[in-house]
């Protein structure tokens, strides 16, 4: 009888244990888990293939550096000592990808007021194409810089609400370069 009770407290014990260690990981919000913005840095990767399939050889590139550096800094990929590195990394890489965008579409702009090219010509699909490119680049410098500036949106003091800005911040920047390449 002895060993039948030892046996149900022990069983008791270890069901005890097994509930506070699962409490503890739903309670713990630790570097364990990746951050929202990291399923978004995934889709980083469909832009980049879209550029090395229509021959921007060096944007797609620069699109898998960016995508890389992403995916390893938001899903948490690092040592705390290499953050810092990391983080300057992904952001250096975001800045070539926004000069590069940038480049093209001023090089597709200027082919539409090219009267020997036949290929471009200003339409009203052209212009609405260009101009969503630019409201979405303003938007992101907005909720980049300026919310760094007065600590919000993707610097705001909630997590979460800095990762639902951030993830914006990755769709459009997704939405805008995939119309750069379409254009």
């Amino acid at each position: 009888m002895t060993n039948l009770n030892n046996n149900i407290i022990g069983k008791n014990n270890r069901n005890k244990e097994i509930n506070e260690i699962e409490n503890t990981k739903k309670n713990d919000k630790t570097n364990t888990t990746c951050s929202p913005c990291f399923y978004t840095s995934i889709l980083f990767l469909i832009v980049a293939i879209k550029a090395l399939y229509n021959n921007y050889i060096p944007y797609g590139l620069l699109w898998l550096q960016l995508s890389f550096t992403s995916i390893l800094y938001h899903g948490r990929m690092y040592s705390e000592a290499n953050k810092d590195y990391l983080l300057s990394y992904d952001k250096a890489s975001a800045y070539l990808v926004v000069l590069y965008g940038a480049y093209l579409l001023l090089q597709k702009i200027s082919c539409f007021s090219d009267n020997t090219n036949k290929k471009y010509k200003w339409n009203s699909c052209s212009i609405i194409t260009i101009l969503i490119i630019i409201i979405s680049f303003l938007t992101t410098i907005y909720l980049y810089h300026y919310g760094y500036q007065i600590s919000k949106y993707c610097f705001d003091d909630n997590t979460e609400t800095a990762n639902y800005y951030h993830m914006i911040l990755h769709l459009l920047s997704i939405i805008g370069h995939l119309l750069i390449i379409l254009l």
